[in-house]
């Protein structure tokens, strides 16, 4: 095992601290010292509920992403009855398939709403 470093002692010259307690009206609180104690909205986990999309995709076997990232063939998203949890905002849904015109849908959905896409791919000779 490699030897530990050596912990770094930074020098520092000697402060004068106000010890006095504060006066009514008094603003000596440093900012954000106590917050995550007092709960302030810094603190809080702010995200949103995420929405739910309800795809139907045809043909079964054409392959979905969603911004970019592989979901599965349609066959299997089919199978997802409460939905594919999405975070709310602007997407982009793509559907592919050899021998089918590829087709994208760019889609915004809202905290907690609930959308149903429905996607049916052309045969690439224009049937």
């Amino acid at each position: 095992l490699p030897p530990e470093p050596a912990p770094v002692v930074a020098e520092s010259k000697p402060q004068k601290v106000d010890r006095r307690p504060a006066e009514t009206g008094d603003k000596r609180q440093v900012s954000g010292e106590d917050d995550w104690r007092q709960g302030s909205s810094s603190s809080r986990d702010v995200r949103r509920d995420p929405g739910r999309v309800h795809l139907t995709v045809a043909p079964e076997d054409a392959s979905v992403y969603l911004d970019g990232r592989f979901l599965g063939s349609a066959r299997e998203l089919a199978g997802l009855h409460a939905g594919l949890l999405v975070d709310p905002g602007q997407h982009s849904l793509e559907v592919v398939r050899p021998g089918f015109q590829p087709r994208e849908l760019d889609f915004g959905v809202a905290s907690g709403e609930d959308l149903d896409l429905e996607v049916a791919l052309i045969a690439s000779g224009g049937r």
